[in-house]
Order: structure tokens, then sequence, then C-alpha cells
């Protein structure tokens, strides 16, 4: 009889791939039977036995290997790297973003295996442009550490393994503090020790576009805390722009309360102001960044409401503000009555002789448009 010893290098036999599988043909007309363990990805080392039993007809006498009962076997050991397909995506919540607002990162991370990735880190460098507001981090399975810092310009997380089929998110709120070149590009990466078959799902980019933002402002201060019917007092508004960018085409505009009558009102340089009666507005084709001006208004009273005067001014513009809180004014003074009484005194002579008698004529009055009833009084003496 002839021997065979088969061997198995890398997992197949040593022999050429076509005598090899002439040789298993061979051995399936003669009645042999040949068994090869299955083994497993995670392995890091694999232990691979081949071994040939001959039929009943066929007596093996020359053993080769490991020999058990006329078996003959051959084992061959095999170094298996591990390795891991990690993945990340980044997506906005927004496509274009302002100066002064905030906005929100989702970063999805996943480990599609086939072998577990250890010492995993996912780290977020936050473009030109942007700071951190705030974050939180979630993981299907196993633990994740993340210590976000406000203010910072980056995230990083960790996990010391993450296994196959295991995903995670993290969602990054960030505020825009500045308008780089027209648009803000962030990319977040993930990394592992374990070999990645596939790196090129390892890193993920999001670009948006920004835009430009005026935070504008506007105060209002009355010149008294209280007035009557018939005073005259000012309003001074103070207008301002905080940036970053110009405001186009802003305007202030106030109505006035029907109790007021404008006398006369000026504007600073940079604004353009139109007036009525009981009106007036302030346009600006652009309000440069760091603008400030004021607007002095001179009004009286003519009636009186009841118990306070409320006035109020607003700004608006074309270019977006990030913070519109601060785009209103309201100034409120109390109101009390008045009345604009005269008096005179007339005489019915004007030369008297000893024992002549004449009269003095005394008239009160309260003069029209004010607040109390007219009324007139006249009181005669006799001298």
């Amino acid at each position: 009889m002839t021997k065979f010893c088969g061997s198995v290098e890398g997992h197949v036999l040593s022999l050429s791939t076509f005598v090899a599988r002439l040789f298993l043909a061979l051995l399936v007309v003669l009645g042999f039977s040949m068994a090869i363990p299955s083994t497993a990805v995670a392995q890091t080392t694999v232990t691979n036995v081949v071994s040939i039993t001959p039929p009943a007809t066929i007596v093996n006498t020359n053993a080769c290997g490991s020999v058990t009962s006329g078996v003959c076997s051959a084992t061959d050991l095999d170094d298996v790297t591990p390795s891991a397909n990690l993945g990340v995506t980044k997506v906005a919540s927004v496509t274009t973003g302002t100066v002064g607002s905030t906005f929100t990162y989702v970063v999805t991370f996943g480990n599609t295996g086939p072998s577990t990735a250890n010492s995993v880190t996912i780290t977020d460098v936050l473009g030109a442009g942007m700071v951190l507001y705030t974050a939180s981090a979630q993981i299907s399975a196993g633990t994740i550490t993340f210590n976000p810092v406000v203010g910072a310009t980056g995230v990083t997380a960790t996990t010391a393994t993450l296994g196959n089929g295991v995903s995670g998110t993290l969602t990054i709120v960030v505020t825009v503090n500045s308008a780089p070149a027209g648009s803000l590009t962030n990319t977040v990466g993930i990394t592992s020790t374990t070999p990645d078959p596939t790196p090129g799902n390892n890193t993920a980019t999001s670009t948006i576009s920004v835009g430009a933002s005026a935070n504008l402002g506007i105060t209002k201060v009355a010149s008294v805390t209280s007035g009557t019917v018939g005073a005259t007092f000012n309003y001074v508004i103070t207008v301002g722009n905080a940036g970053p960018s110009a405001a186009a085409n802003a305007t202030v505009t106030d109505v006035l309360p029907t109790q007021l009558t404008l006398i006369s009102g000026v504007a600073s340089a940079g604004l353009t102001l139109q007036t009525s009666t009981t009106q007036i507005t302030a346009t600006a084709a652009s309000l440069a960044s760091g603008f400030a001006g004021t607007i002095t208004l001179t009004v009286q009273l003519n009636s009186a409401p009841a118990g306070s005067l409320t006035n109020t001014v607003g700004i608006t513009s074309t270019t977006p503000d990030p913070t519109p809180g601060n785009n209103t004014a309201t100034s409120t003074i109390s109101v009390g009555a008045s009345a604009d009484l005269g008096i005179t005194k007339v005489a019915s002579v004007t030369s008297g002789t000893v024992g002549a008698t004449f009269n003095y004529v005394i008239t009160t009055e309260q003069r029209p448009g004010r607040l109390l009833d007219q009324h007139r009084g006249h009181h005669q003496h006799h001298t």
C-alpha cells in the first residue's frame, strides 16, 4: 500500500490546488473519508487538523502524523488577525448657521465586525467659527467615557471595547461665534487598536454655509418720571449694533400714543429721520457693526390716560438677529392732573373822587384744552 500524509498551510493543502483537488477526488473514489474542522474568526490562532480514514478494505501500513486505528492525520497552526469594520457619520441640524446662533450635530458610530474593536476613540475637532455649547453620548452596549467642556473647540469619547454590532451616538450642540469665509466645516473620526479592513468610513465631514448676523439693540428713556397735561418732555432713544455683521435695511419705528404730540426730533449721523405728529421713523441702508447713535424726541402731553403713559420703540433689519429680545424698548411715566387757571381784575373807572363809588370786576377762568372742565366766574367788588 502507498502511504499518504497530508499537511495544511494557511487553511489549504500544501499541494497545488489542482493536485490537491485531484487527490481528494481519488480518495473519495477509493472510499477514504477526510475531516477538516471549522475555525472561528475571532481566534488569534487557528488550529486546523486534517485526517484521512481508510476504508476497512485498505490497511494503512505506514503511519504519518498522528495515527489512531489506521487514521492518518496532520495538524497546522495559523495566526489569524482580528479585524473590526468601524464607521462614523455626522449630520448637522441646519444647512445655514448665523453668528450667535446654536445648532446640533448628531454623530453616529458603530462596529460591523467581525471582531470586537479595542481601545476605540471618537474625536470631533470643531471647525473654525464654533465652540461647544453642550453635548451628550449614548452607546447600545458597554460603557463610553465622555466629558465635554462648555466653550471647548472639540470633544473626545472613548470606550475600551466596541463589540460587533454595537453602535452609539454623540449629540453635540455648538455656538457659532464667527463667520469664517462663508462656511463651517467639521470633521469627526473614529480609531481603534484593532485593524480595520475598510478604513475609508472612519471619518465624516459636515459643511454648512454661514450667513451674516447683526445683534441690534435699542433703549428708550424719558426725561421725566411723571408728566402733567400741557407739559413737554424728551425721549432719548439709543440705537446700537453689536455685530458681528453690518445690519442691512435697519428701521427704527416709534408710534406715539394718542395722548402725545411730537414737537421735534433729531437723529445722529447715519440715521435718516422722518417724522409726523404721531410717529417717527429712522432708517439706515446699513448699520455697521459697532454703530451707536441716538434719536431725541420732544413731545407734549395733550391729554391724560388712566394713570400712566406707555410708549414703545422697535428696530428691525433684513439681516438675521441672533438675540432679538433687545429689539424693542418701552418707557412708562405717570401722569398727574393739571388745570391752567387764570384771573383778571378790571376797575369800572380810571379815576375816582372822594365819596364816589365804582366797581372792580374780577374774572377767573380755566383756559381751554386742559384737563379740568372750563368755568368762568365774575366777582364784583364795590368800593
